[in-house]
């Protein structure tokens, strides 16, 4: 009968193992993206995936996803995450309005600029549309909500990351990532489209192990069952 229990056991963790095994890990710049969970996260702080809260208002979003824990990215936070990925974060954490370009290099996504879409996907999409490019010279960018309103005036800042282009066979513009000053976009209660909300919440000391933690254990009871059953 203990055995059996064992095995049962056995049998539970191995498909928990397996289920976990379907998710896709894309790490850049010590980020890794979970593409189940859609959740992109350094290990202390988690970020959701902006397409998840596309042409969301800051209080829709909210109202859908603060009972797990998200709240709006802060000036810090999302200044912490620019940096990460070399982008320019000069100003002061109230009214920065700073963007910076880079190069355009011809049919490759393998820049800061488009490994950062790879991890927090794209909003904005111009793939062989009206003149734009296909494939890696298509237009892809992401915009995101975020920031303290400090002032308590109801406005908030917005990020943004593009990919190189072409448009009509020639560079449209190079890649380029930007904060937005406050007072220039939207209110919390207003949504644009092509702008998602930025979310994050600390990382759960209580999150899920690993598969490759569960694969051990599930060994380690192998084993065991193993050894009792040859005794018997």
């Amino acid at each position: 009968m203990k055995l059996k229990f064992l095995q049962a056991a056995v049998a539970g963790l191995m498909l928990s193992a397996c289920s976990f095994a379907n998710a896709t890990l894309i790490t850049h710049n010590g980020y890794t993206l979970d593409t189940d969970t859609k959740i992109v996260s350094n290990g202390v702080i988690e970020w959701l995936q902006w397409t998840e809260t596309k042409n969301e208002s800051i209080n829709s979003s909210l109202a859908t996803f603060s009972s797990d824990g998200w709240t709006l990215s802060s000036n810090a936070q999302m200044f912490g995450l620019f940096a990460d990925f070399g982008f320019s974060t000069t100003g002061s954490l109230e009214s920065v309005s700073v963007i910076e370009y880079g190069s355009y290099i011809g049919g490759s996504d393998t820049d800061s600029y488009d490994l950062f879409l790879a991890l927090f996907g794209a909003n904005e999409i111009a793939d062989g549309i009206a003149g734009y490019g296909t494939g890696d010279d298509g237009r892809l960018g992401v915009h995101a909500y975020f920031g303290d309103d400090e002032n308590n005036n109801g406005f908030f800042q917005r990020a943004s990351v593009l990919s190189d282009n072409l448009f009509n066979g020639t560079e449209e513009n190079a890649p380029f990532s930007q904060l937005s000053a406050e007072d220039f976009f939207n209110t919390a209660n207003d949504r644009e489209f092509y702008t998602s909300v930025a979310l994050v919440r600390n990382v759960s000391s209580t999150s899920v192990p690993e598969p490759s933690t569960l694969a051990i254990f599930a060994l380690g009871i192998m084993g065991l069952s193993a050894r009792r059953f040859k005794k018997k």
